[in-house]
């Protein structure tokens, strides 16, 4: 016989067994699924963006291509699935190949009508000498071919800079305008610079022609190991750094000189993380909050900066006292390559590259997620607040973060079947939230009344009858507790 308290021991261990199922880190947050979009076609540098109607693109450079710019999309509502993740939903087309590497550092957005806009570095060479330029390509969606960009003659694409290793490391973004803005980096020193194209007065209205740009250098005198741009408000935030520390820098457009941020003294920046920088990641939230995750050559790891920028000194995040930066992971050579995002609900989220083999250069696609409001301080400053989960554990390098029109993350990169790398495939994982079963009624829990001709005394505790009955309600406690902990972790009941 059991007694009571034994009852109620055991009852209240499955609980405790039920709510650690919500700790991070103990459950995989999503189900993926996988998607060749480009096979040996090459991935350097991708970047992926969903528009409006959830249509997901991506560029990048095909090595296997003669080092061109392509373009790849997917119409997900005609697509097999609905979720892009077979070839054949896919439609490529190669956007530049007139000379050398068009591509390099290649990074694109997409406008309120779904026009992608793709900022890029060309290196070629004459006979006589490299030139290296920094481009700049536009495709008005609805006036082409096939509505879709698929054509080499739907693209349209300009030369901001002629000189030097101008667009090294290019992040781009487009304002509620539709006037694109780009972060990239000079040569030698390789100083942050920020271009912009007022659409609306541009010479064909694209964007397409040297003359419509405006370029500044924004820092002068240091030399950055990738720039990552993203907008607050309408206002262009740019994160750049490396060994030296990681930066930050915000420009008011309107308040700026010439309302378009293109003078170096428009622009107030602030050292973020002195511990290292390279490689940031930046992401805004719907409160202007500026989040960076970046790589640390010391430690070999992945590091997070959060500002609250309503509580942050001057309202604009330039004080080193309003940055709260934490190691998300002690463990591994994680984090060469990252790529952030904040979901609906202000969490932030970012995939990065994992070297779990160094002899054989074997590296993992990851994802870390926190719930921010759930976390220690409320802003995922504490290495606990953050959990992992392995997407694709084949060779990959190289991923690009977005979310789709749900909220649920996207991620293009490259991919290799075998060490060598000598044939790459362009590849699309697509989370979604697990599976999971409806969560069970309660049952009532079937015990005598001990006032009842013939029950047992509370002395001489349950019967077999009450013991099955109890059995049978602990399970569905912890169903009921667990999945209902997993749900609230998860937040898909928005």
């Amino acid at each position: 016989m059991l007694s009571n308290r034994m009852a109620q021991g055991l009852l209240f261990a499955f609980l405790l067994a039920a709510v650690a199922l919500a700790q991070p880190g103990e459950a995989e947050a999503y189900n993926w699924r996988t998607a060749t979009v480009d096979a040996g076609g090459g991935a350097s540098f991708a970047s992926v963006v969903v528009d409006t109607a959830g249509n997901v693109m991506i560029s990048y450079e095909s090595p296997q291509a003669n080092d061109s710019l392509k373009f790849a999309i997917c119409d997900r509502s005609a697509s097999a699935n609905g979720n892009c993740d077979q070839t054949a939903d896919w439609r490529t087309v190669t956007v530049d190949s007139s000379l050398g590497w068009q591509g390099s550092q290649a990074s694109m957005a997409v406008d309120g009508n779904g026009d992608p806009m793709i900022s890029y570095w060309l290196v070629f060479w004459d006979g006589i000498q490299y030139h290296r330029d920094f481009k700049f390509a536009i495709c008005d969606r609805s006036a082409s071919t096939h509505g879709n960009c698929d054509q080499t003659a739907d693209w349209r694409t300009a030369v901001i800079e002629e000189v030097g290793f101008e667009g090294w490391r290019t992040s781009i973004q487009v304002d509620g305008a539709g006037d694109p803005l780009i972060s990239y980096s000079a040569e030698d020193p390789q100083e942050p610079k920020f271009a912009i194209c007022d659409r609306s007065a541009s010479t064909h209205g694209n964007c397409d022609q040297t003359g419509d740009w405006r370029t500044v250098t924004v820092e002068g005198g240091v030399d950055v190991g990738g720039t990552s741009l993203r907008l607050g408000d309408g206002d262009p935030m740019m994160s750049y750094g490396d060994s030296a520390g990681l930066r930050f820098t915000t420009c008011d457009r309107t308040g700026s000189t010439h309302g378009n941020c293109d003078q170096p003294g428009d622009w107030r920046g602030v050292t973020v993380d002195a511990a290292g920088g390279y490689e940031p990641s930046l992401a805004v939230d719907n409160n202007g909050d500026p989040m960076i995750v970046h790589y640390d050559w010391a430690s070999s790891k992945k590091r997070f900066a959060i500002c609250d920028r309503s509580a942050s000194a001057n309202g604009n995040c330039d004080q080193a006292g309003d940055w709260r930066v934490t190691a998300v992971d002690q463990s591994g050579n994680q984090g060469y390559q990252t790529s952030i995002a904040v979901q609906p609900d202000g969490d932030p989220i970012f995939a990065f590259n994992d070297l779990v083999d160094m002899n054989t250069d074997h590296y993992d696609l990851k994802l870390a997620t926190c719930e921010r409001s759930a976390s220690t301080n409320g802003n995922c400053d504490q290495t606990g607040d953050w959990s992992t989960e392995t997407v694709d554990a084949g060779d990959s390098l190289g991923p690009s973060l977005a979310l789709d029109v749900d909220g649920y993350p996207i991620i293009a990169y490259q991919w290799s079947k075998d060490p060598s790398w000598e044939t790459v495939d362009l590849k699309l994982a697509i989370g979604s939230p697990l599976a999971v079963g409806g969560i069970a009624e309660l049952p009532d829990i079937a015990r005598t009344s001990r006032w009842e001709a013939g029950a047992p005394t509370e002395r001489s505790g349950w019967s077999a009858a009450n013991f099955a009955a109890l059995a049978g309600g602990v399970a569905a406690v912890v169903v009921a507790i667990g999945g209902g902990a997993w749900y609230a972790k998860r937040r898909w009941l928005r």
